[in-house]
């Protein structure tokens, strides 16, 4: 089973996600999905009740992040070294 990568805690948010959402066009919000989607054994389910924020999640899925900017991500937000309980973005 893949290790499971929990969001961090609190706001979305980190200088590094913020400067590669800025980079993309992007919110943090559709950078952290497209992080997520791009790997084949994640099932990502993003939750919202807003339609707003639906909207907002279905651009995340027309991303491509670059190697260098998924190495970034991978650097700022480590796997956990045990499986943990996912938060709720």
């Amino acid at each position: 089973m893949p290790k499971k990568r929990p969001l961090p805690s609190g706001t979305v948010g980190g200088d590094v996600l913020n400067e590669i959402a800025k980079k993309y066009e992007a919110t943090p919000r559709q950078i952290i999905l497209a992080f997520l989607v791009r790997q084949h054994n994640v099932l990502t389910i993003p939750k919202s009740a807003d339609v707003g924020h639906t909207i907002e999640n279905a651009g995340g899925g027309e991303i491509e992040l670059s190697a260098r900017d998924l190495d970034r991500l991978d650097l700022a937000f480590p796997a956990p070294a045990r499986d943990v309980a996912l938060q709720v973005l």
